[in-house]
C-alpha cells in the first residue's frame, strides 16, 4: 500500500539544489492525465507563479528536510489515497494496450504481405527462367535482399527495412527497364 508525505513537508529532489514544499498529493497532470505522487512549490518562497508547480514521484526524493505533523483528518485522507487502486494505475493504460495491439497487428499484416511479395517474385523468376534468364537471376537476387529486409523488420529496425525495401523496388524496376532495352 502506497503512503504519502503530508502536505507541508519539505524535501530536496535528486539532481536539485532548491528545496520544495509539498502542496498536493496524487496530482493529475493537465493535458496528459499522468498521476504524480506530489505537487510542490519552491521553499521558502512558496507559490510565486502558478506555472512553477513541481510535479514529482516518491522515487525522485533525495532528502526529507521536514515532515509535517498530521492530525487524524490528514491520516484518514492519506489512508484513503493509499487504498485507492485507481491512483496506482496508469489512466492511459487502455490506450497504450490498444495502440500496442494495432502495432502488432500491422506488423503481422506487413510480414504476411512481404512473404507474399517474395513468393510472387520467385514464381515470376521461375516462369522467366528459360526465356529471360538475366531478368530471372536479377529478380531472385532481389528476393534475397527482401528476405534480409524482413529480418530487419522482425528485429524492429524499420529504417533499415525501409531503406532495403526501397532499394529492392528500384532494382526490380531497373531489371524490367534493362530487359525492355534489350528487346
Amino acid at each position: 500500500m502506497k503512503t504519502y508525505l503530508p502536505i507541508g513537508s519539505v524535501v530536496l529532489l535528486k539532481e536539485a539544489s532548491k528545496r520544495i514544499m509539498i502542496v498536493g498529493v496524487a496530482q493529475i497532470e493537465a493535458g496528459t492525465g499522468k498521476i504524480w505522487d506530489y505537487s510542490a512549490v519552491p521553499y521558502p518562497d512558496g507559490m510565486i507563479d502558478s506555472n512553477r508547480l513541481v510535479l514529482f514521484n516518491e522515487d525522485q526524493i533525495h532528502t526529507h528536510f521536514f515532515v509535517v505533523f498530521q492530525d487524524s483528518e490528514g491520516i484518514q485522507f492519506h489512508d484513503s489515497l493509499s487504498s485507492n487502486d485507481q491512483l496506482n494505475q496508469d489512466p492511459n493504460q487502455d490506450i497504450h494496450d490498444e495502440v500496442s495491439r494495432l502495432i502488432a497487428d500491422t506488423y503481422e499484416r506487413m510480414e504476411k504481405s512481404l512473404h507474399r511479395s517474395i513468393s510472387s517474385i520467385e514464381e515470376m523468376s521461375r516462369a522467366l527462367f528459360y526465356d529471360k534468364p538475366n531478368l530471372a537471376s536479377k529478380l531472385l537476387g532481389t528476393t534475397n535482399n527482401l528476405r534480409i529486409a524482413m529480418e530487419y523488420f522482425k528485429a524492429g529496425d524499420i529504417d533499415t527495412f525501409l531503406e532495403i525495401n526501397k532499394r529492392c523496388m528500384r532494382e526490380i524496376d531497373q531489371s524490367f527497364e534493362d530487359e525492355d532495352d534489350l528487346i
